[in-house]
């Protein structure tokens, strides 16, 4: 896919977001396409704003953190990852999390 064909998919998603009323599935392929577009900032907001509709995806959590750690920045990834400890900490999932962080 060239330059614009990417630009052209993301102004559809930006309008989809305006009218859509599930708007995190289309937030999760606009940080999917910025991320494949090499754009690491644009995908970390598009992971921040699904995270606005839905604060408890700690899976979106470690999505950031990931995205944080591949942008050099520690100290936000560590909250990220913190965050999602935070989140699973009282689930099945916590020692899963863990072992992922280690």
């Amino acid at each position: 896919m060239n330059s614009v064909h990417y630009d052209g998919a993301l102004d559809a998603l930006e309008t989809a977001l305006i009218w859509q009323s599930n708007r995190e599935n289309t937030l999760r392929v606009l940080f999917k396409l910025h991320l494949n577009m090499g754009r690491a900032r644009e995908a970390a907001e598009s992971v921040e704003r699904m995270l606005a509709l839905d604060p408890t995806n700690y899976k979106m959590y470690y999505v950031l953190g990931q995205i944080y750690a591949l942008q050099q920045d520690r100290t936000r990834s560590y909250q990220a990852y913190q965050s999602v400890l935070h989140l699973v900490s009282n689930s099945g999932e916590a020692e899963k999390v863990r072992a992922l962080l280690r």
